[in-house]
């Protein structure tokens, strides 16, 4: 249960939400191995319910003195799942890593949206049924089966050298957006599943007798129908969009000493979505939300013995480039480039 005064100011503008949630789920797994080879099967079920209503008040909403929208809505989905994967160990350098998985999603939709206008309504009027309004036929469903997959190849190019190279296919299901007020538009109420193509190369190493680690990483990602969230027609929503991204990690951390450690990593990001929709319902090309281009972290401890145990003094940072908090990258969104030291 949520609410606030959705204007924060004089004009009584009152906005509440409720929300009920149920879930089960259950997860079995089958796993061996033999000299060569480690495997891992199995099968996943999930069950969830959500009971949500809002409610808008105020005198402000549509072009009444005053109204009160109620938003009811209910989902119910269920998916199963059924995996595997296996290592096989081509030589005693080469590993193979193999997986893959089937998800299957089915989903439910149901949803009512009733106005009361004041004063003297006679009473509340429904102005929606998602079952019943012939714009939305077939849009309460959701019928979606996809697979994903992992393919990778680990080199020990020595006892203190790993280098892989890997892909991956993610999956994500589509869903519904629920408006808190007002129309309904079928042109963005459901959207579409994501799906993921990463492909990943990197190193990890360990040097100076092990009182040294460098990993390092790159990657490259090509999202299609990326599900992007973003104010449409100044309603929350989530549309779909093709986006790419590319980066990069580092990190090193050293042990000199039994009493010293320093770590510090980078992290280096250049991401795109193609077109979110934005709140004069157009499209803009934008970045990941939250996501910097370059982010710096470091820490340095030194510990020592006492009588009664050890102690250590600690200074750590984090230091970001700008980024932007939502997903159509407005200015009042971009927050400057800032550290924080601990």
């Amino acid at each position: 249960f949520y609410t606030e005064d959705g204007d924060g100011d004089v004009v009584n503008f009152p906005y509440t939400t409720t929300a009920e949630f149920d879930q089960f789920s259950e997860e079995l797994r089958l796993s061996g191995n033999t000299d060569r080879t480690r495997w891992q099967v199995g099968a996943y079920f999930l069950d969830m319910s959500l009971d949500m209503g809002q409610v808008v008040e105020g005198e402000i909403i549509l072009p009444l003195p005053e109204s009160r929208v109620d938003t009811f809505a209910r989902i119910d989905s269920r998916n199963w799942s059924l995996f595997g994967q296996m290592e096989f160990d081509l030589t005693d350098a080469l590993t193979l890593i193999a997986g893959a998985r089937y998800s299957d999603d089915q989903k439910d939709a149901d949803m009512q949206i009733v106005i009361a206008n004041f004063p003297g309504d006679p009473g509340p009027t429904q102005v929606f049924d998602l079952k019943t309004d012939p714009a939305f036929v077939g849009l309460d469903k959701i019928d979606y089966g996809d697979w994903a997959a992992r393919l990778q190849l680990d080199w020990r190019v020595s006892e203190d050298i790993l280098a892989y190279l890997s892909y991956n296919r993610g999956i994500k299901g589509g869903n519904w957006s629920i408006a808190p007020g007002g129309g309904v538009d079928p042109a963005v109420f459901r959207h579409d599943a994501e799906t993921l193509n990463s492909y990943e190369l990197g190193i990890k190493s360990s040097f100076a007798n092990g009182r040294a680690q460098l990993n390092a990483g790159v990657f490259y990602y090509d999202y299609e129908d990326y599900q992007a969230f973003s104010l449409t027609n100044l309603i929350p929503q989530v549309a779909n969009s093709d986006a790419t991204a590319k980066g990069g990690e580092i990190e090193l951390q050293l042990a000199p000493t039994e009493s010293w450690y320093f770590s510090v990593g980078a992290a280096f990001l250049d991401s795109k979505v193609d077109a979110v929709p934005d709140v004069f319902g157009g499209t803009v090309e934008a970045e990941f939300p939250n996501a910097p281009s370059v982010s710096v972290n470091a820490l340095g401890r030194y510990t020592w013995t006492v009588p009664v145990g050890r102690l250590s003094v600690q200074l750590d940072g984090v230091a970001n480039a700008k980024q932007y908090l939502e997903g159509t990258n407005s200015q009042v969104s971009r927050e400057p480039a800032y550290s924080v030291w601990n």
